[in-house]
């Protein structure tokens, strides 16, 4: 897939409903049973990373950033999680 400006697309396996990257090396996403994963060993050299790690929970909406993660359930009750970095993309549990 290209687009205007010929910029290629990578195809990256597995299948999302959503998906959000923050800061680098944080890219969180829902699947349609509402689990949570996040993509490992994202490196300048590598920047789609190489495979999906799973996150215990269940989300509809999972965002990363600078300072955690917020999600929403199916319920929309919003959650936190914090320590999210390019060493640690899943973060930690609150």
């Amino acid at each position: 897939m290209q687009n205007r400006r010929r910029t290629r697309w990578i195809r990256v396996e597995g299948k999302l409903q959503q998906i959000d990257s923050g800061p680098f090396g944080c890219v969180w996403g829902t699947d349609r049973q509402n689990r949570i994963w996040y993509r490992t060993k994202i490196t300048w050299k590598l920047r789609q990373g190489r495979k999906w790690g799973r996150i215990p929970g269940a989300l509809k909406y999972a965002s990363c950033g600078q300072y955690g993660a917020w999600g929403v359930n199916k319920y929309g009750y919003i959650y936190f999680r914090r320590g999210v970095t390019n060493v640690r993309p899943q973060g930690m549990q609150c």
